[in-house]
């Protein structure tokens, strides 16, 4: 019965395969990894949670005035195309903002806001069209559980994300000459997150033809 289920609800083609690995890759870095560890690296780089109730507040609102032009760039120029703008704005904000640090001291903290925003921004472009795209790759039979598989995925993924995020800078300061309380160790798992988005990306390209028969 069981089987029956599995082979029943979750034979999608390649096209939705795809796009469900970018789910996982994003629900991994952005509601996982990010979610545990950016105020944490914060903290150890001496700001104040002044400065860094601001940093999240600039995502959140980068993320939300994203939402509505995100969903008429979607209608004109293809979903399809919204995801790969999105995926590569992620990229870009994510790989700038643990090098932040090493700006001019009067740039760090904007600096900070802007790429905190850009991975955010890419995130809502990418969010808002992943529903539309995701409808116009499987059938209608598919689609309520398309959804509820896009959901689990996500949560899944930020559940090992968080796992990660919480125990990869200790690992790092077992093999190094850093401390917890070092930013090093937080920076460098930032950093491997970028390795995840690459890929994410590298997938998103291939999910932008018309979806397989």
């Amino acid at each position: 019965m069981l089987q029956n289920f599995f082979l029943r609800h979750l034979q999608y083609n390649g096209q939705a395969r795809r796009f469900f690995m970018t789910i996982i890759a994003l629900g991994f870095v952005i509601d996982g990894v990010y979610a545990v560890l950016l105020n944490l690296y914060l903290l150890r780089l001496g700001y104040d949670t002044q400065f860094i109730g601001q940093v999240n507040s600039a995502g959140l609102m980068a993320f939300a005035l994203m939402s509505l032009p995100a969903g008429f760039f979607g209608t004109r120029w293809t979903s399809g195309r919204m995801l790969r703008i999105g995926m590569g704005g992620i990229l870009l904000g994510a790989s700038l903002l643990p090098m932040v640090e090493f700006a001019p001291v009067a740039w760090r903290a904007s600096g900070m806001m802007l790429t905190y925003s850009m991975v955010l921004a890419g995130f809502s472009l990418y969010f808002v069209n992943a529903a539309p795209f995701l409808m116009s790759t499987v059938n209608s039979e598919q689609q309520n559980n398309a959804f509820a598989l896009q959901t689990a995925l996500l949560a899944l993924a930020a559940f090992f994300g968080s796992l990660f995020g919480g125990n990869f800078p200790a690992l790092i300061t077992q093999f190094s000459t850093f401390t917890i309380d070092d930013p090093q160790p937080y920076r460098y798992t930032l950093l491997l997150t970028v390795v995840v988005v690459l890929v994410a990306l590298a997938i998103t390209l291939t999910i932008v033809q018309a979806p397989d028969d």
